[in-house]
């Protein structure tokens, strides 16, 4: 975590950027303040699978977030979705599935 945050601040630096901001938080508390169809592509990249039962609640893909994230994309942006964790994989895909608010796109793995 930390050496990406590191190469990112790098990057910025280096690249004369006046328009990025940092949110050292729950980028989940930003998501709600933010207006409908604004974001073209997000990317949710191997987040914590909280592989206890009684834990998933705290898992970033879920039903909230995927209400959230449906009302903050237009039709026609991308959604991509990594895990490493067969469980937490399929969870992801009971929830997105199951969503009205995304279509299913992804030809291969």
């Amino acid at each position: 975590y930390i050496n990406g945050v590191a190469r990112m601040l790098t990057s910025i630096s280096g690249s004369d950027l006046s328009n990025v901001r940092i949110f050292r938080d729950d980028a989940r508390i930003l998501l709600h303040a933010m207006t409908d169809n604004s974001i073209a592509r997000i990317f949710i990249l191997f987040p914590d699978p909280w592989p206890k039962a009684r834990h998933h609640k705290r898992r970033i893909v879920g039903p909230k977030i995927i209400s959230t994230l449906s009302r903050l994309m237009p039709k026609g942006a991308e959604l991509r979705i990594a895990t490493d964790d067969p469980s937490y994989k399929e969870w992801i895909l009971r929830h997105m599935l199951t969503s009205d608010g995304f279509e299913w796109r992804a030809r291969r793995p």
